[in-house]
């Protein structure tokens, strides 16, 4: 387990039985490196776009989960408007070509 950077917000909050996997900027590159592919979702825990579809998109983490797909397929959280998170750098435009939330 890596320790989030300090001053870390809560982020969305994710129901206890949710398979969403909440990142942060000291282990989202090592994890993304070790998974061949990934769903993941950059939001802004103030964003009233990214909060109003965080519920749907834990649905479909769990609907992807429940079909059985012959790969693991992981869906991932990053609160990219999250000042400690800025460290990794990786909601830049020049990473994932983010410009905006939502």
């Amino acid at each position: 387990r890596i320790e989030p950077p300090p001053g870390l917000g809560a982020g969305i909050k994710e129901p206890s039985a949710s398979k969403v996997i909440s990142l942060h900027a000291r282990n989202i590159d090592e994890y993304l490196e070790k998974q061949p592919v990934a769903v993941l979702m950059v939001y802004a825990s103030w964003c009233g776009h990214c909060k109003a579809m965080a519920p749907e998109y834990t649905k479909a983490a769990g609907l992807v989960e429940d079909m059985g797909l012959p790969q693991s397929v992981p869906f991932v959280k990053y609160d990219g408007g999250d000042t400690a998170n800025q460290e990794s750098n990786i909601a830049s435009e020049s990473r994932l070509n983010i410009t905006s939330f939502p």
